[in-house]
C-alpha cells in the first residue's frame, strides 16, 4: 500500500480492538506494509486500562461495550481526541447505529478490500493530524500574541507609572521653588511636605555649631517628627561623617518606622551638611518615585540657601550707625520746617526691634554657650535676603536693632520683619539646643515717631540690664514715657509679637 502522508512525521501507533483473530491478522498485514505493527486488544477492558492510547484505534462494533463500561466512557473518545475507525460485517451492520454519535474516521467493511478502505482511513487520519498541527500552531501564535499584548500592557503600565511619578517629582519641585522666598531651606520644604498626602512624616538632622551633635530644627508642622539631639563620639568638622550618618539612620528608623527614604544634602564639603528623612505612606511611592533626582534637586536648593547666606556681605551697605540715622531724621524734620515738600525717597520711618527675651533666656541659661557672632550675622543676612527694598539698620548695643525704612515700604517691611523674627531658629545658636527648644525668643517689634527725640528717648530708657528677667518692663516703661512726652497723634504704635 502506497500511502504518502504526514503520518511519517509522527510516530504512528495502531490499536486493533477485534474479536476475530483472523480479521486482526489481515488488517495487521496491511499495516506492516508501511512499517507499522498494530497492537491487538481482545477486550474493551484492556483499552480502558491503557494509559498511552494509540494514534488510531480500529474497533469492532461488537466490542464497543462490555456491559460494565463503554467505549464512550474513555475521556479521549468523549473529547474527540482519539481517532477511531469501526470494523463491521454484514451480520453486525445493525450495530453501526451506536457509532452515529461518535467522532470517527470511517467504517471498514469485512466484505470489501481492506487495503483500500484502510488507505482512506489513513488519509483522513493524515488530515486529522494536519488540522491538529495547524491548531497547535495557531494556539502557539495566539499565545505569542497574548504574551506580546501582556508585555505591551505591562510596559504601558510601567510608562504610565513612570509618567505619573515624574509628574509628581516636577510638581513637588515647582512647589518648593515657589517657597524660595521663605529664605530658609527647612521652612521651604516644610511648607510643601505639610500638604503632601504621600509624605506621612519627615525630619532633618544638621550639625551643631561645634560639630559635636546632630540636632533637628523646630517647626510648626504636624508632620515633623522631632528627634532628640544625638551626641557624636567625635566632632564632625567637615560635614557629617559616615558613622554619624549611620547613627542618624538607625535612630530615624527606630522612631519613625518603615518606608523611610534618606536624603543627604551637601554644600561646601564632600560629606553631607544635613540629613533629610522622609517616611512615605505608600510603598509604590517609595520604590517608583525618583528619589535620586529629588535628592539632586534638594542638594542644589540647599546649596542655594547656603550660598545666599554666605553672600550676605554684599548688603553691608545697609548697615549704618545711629549717628547717620539721627542725621537722616533731622534732615527730614528740618526740610519739612523749611516749607519744602519731601520727595518720596526722603520720607523715612523708624522700626525698632528688641532682643530682650532672647537675652533674658541667655542669662537664665548661663551654663549653655551662645554663639553671639554667628547669631547676629545669620539673623541680619537672612533678613537681607527676604527684603527687596531699601532700608538701613543700626545696632545699639546687643539689645536693640533700629531700622530706617521708606514710608512706601513701611507696612511690607514690618510684615517681613515680624515673620522673620517669629520663624528664625534662635535655638540653633545655643550649644545645647535641646535645653532651650521650648523657650520663647520672639523679639518685640514697634514703630516710633519720625524724630530723633522719640528714638533717643526710647534708647535712653535702657538702664535696667536685659539679663535681669525675661519679661519686658523696660519696653512697657518706654511706652508709657512716650505717651506722656510725645503727641499721641504722632505715635505710630507699639506691637508685641
Amino acid at each position: 500500500m502506497n500511502v504518502k502522508t504526514e503520518i511519517e512525521d509522527k510516530k504512528l501507533t495502531v490499536g486493533l480492538l477485534l474479536g476475530d483473530i483472523l480479521v486482526a491478522k489481515k488488517i495487521s498485514r496491511v499495516f506492516r506494509k508501511i512499517g507499522i505493527v498494530p497492537y491487538v486488544y481482545e477486550t474493551l477492558a484492556e483499552v480502558t486500562a491503557e494509559t498511552n492510547y494509540p494514534s488510531l484505534l480500529i474497533a469492532d462494533v461488537t466490542l464497543m461495550s462490555d456491559g460494565s463500561s463503554a467505549l464512550l466512557d474513555i475521556d479521549e473518545v468523549a473529547q474527540e481526541k482519539l481517532p477511531l475507525a469501526f470494523y463491521y460485517e454484514e451480520s453486525t451492520k445493525p450495530l453501526l447505529v451506536s457509532t452515529y454519535n461518535l467522532f470517527h474516521l470511517g467504517l471498514i467493511s469485512g466484505e470489501g478490500s481492506l487495503e483500500g478502505q484502510l488507505k482512506g482511513v489513513l488519509k483522513r487520519l493524515n488530515h486529522f493530524f494536519r488540522l491538529e498541527a495547524d491548531s497547535q500552531r495557531l494556539e502557539y501564535v495566539d499565545d505569542q500574541h497574548k504574551r506580546e499584548v501582556r508585555s505591551l500592557y505591562q510596559r504601558n503600565e510601567e510608562f504610565k507609572q513612570f509618567h505619573f511619578y515624574n509628574e509628581e517629582l516636577g510638581r513637588m519641585i515647582r512647589l518648593i521653588e515657589a517657597q524660595k522666598g521663605q529664605g530658609d531651606f527647612y521652612l521651604a520644604c516644610e511648607k510643601v511636605f505639610e500638604n503632601e498626602s504621600m509624605v506621612e512624616s519627615f525630619t532633618f538632622f544638621e550639625l551643631s555649631l561645634t560639630g559635636q551633635k546632630l540636632i533637628t530644627p523646630t517647626t510648626a508642622s504636624k508632620k515633623f517628627h522631632k528627634i532628640p539631639s544625638l551626641w557624636l563620639k567625635d566632632a564632625c568638622t567637615r560635614g557629617i561623617d559616615p558613622y554619624a550618618q549611620n547613627l542618624a539612620s538607625q535612630v530615624s528608623v527606630e522612631l519613625m518606622g518603615d518606608n523611610i527614604v534618606s536624603l543627604y544634602l551637601k554644600s561646601q564639603f564632600s560629606q553631607p551638611s544635613a540629613l533629610f528623612f522622609i517616611k512615605v505612606a505608600d510603598s509604590d511611592f517609595l520604590s517608583l518615585f525618583d528619589w535620586d533626582l529629588f535628592e539632586t534637586y534638594l542638594n542644589g536648593l540647599y546649596s542655594y540657601f547656603d550660598m545666599k547666606k554666605q553672600q550676605g556681605a554684599k548688603n553691608l551697605t545697609k548697615l549704618t550707625t545711629l549717628w547717620d540715622m539721627f542725621s537722616v531724621l533731622d534732615n527730614q524734620i528740618y526740610t519739612s520746617m523749611s516749607g519744602r515738600t519731601l520727595v518720596e525717597d526722603e520720607e523715612w520711618k523708624i522700626v525698632q526691634l528688641s532682643f530682650q527675651k532672647l537675652l533674658g533666656n541667655i542669662a537664665h541659661n548661663q551654663g549653655i554657650r551662645f554663639y553671639w557672632d554667628s547669631f547676629y550675622a545669620d539673623f541680619v543676612k537672612l533678613l537681607f535676603e527676604k527684603t527687596q527694598f531699601d532700608f538701613s539698620i543700626a545696632p545699639s548695643g546687643i539689645v536693640d536693632l533700629t531700622f530706617l525704612v521708606q514710608e512706601a515700604d513701611k507696612d511690607e517691611f514690618y510684615s517681613v520683619l515680624s515673620e522673620h523674627a517669629k520663624t528664625f531658629s534662635y535655638w540653633r545658636y545655643f550649644d545645647d539646643a535641646d535645653m532651650v527648644l521650648n523657650q520663647d525668643f520672639t523679639p518685640y517689634i514697634l514703630t516710633l515717631p519720625n524724630s530723633t527725640k522719640a528714638l533717643s528717648d526710647y534708647l535712653a530708657d535702657s538702664k535696667s540690664s536685659p539679663y535681669a528677667e525675661t519679661n519686658n518692663p523696660r519696653l512697657e516703661s518706654a511706652s508709657a514715657k512716650r505717651a506722656a512726652l510725645l503727641d499721641e497723634s504722632r505715635v505710630v504704635g507699639l506691637v508685641e509679637q
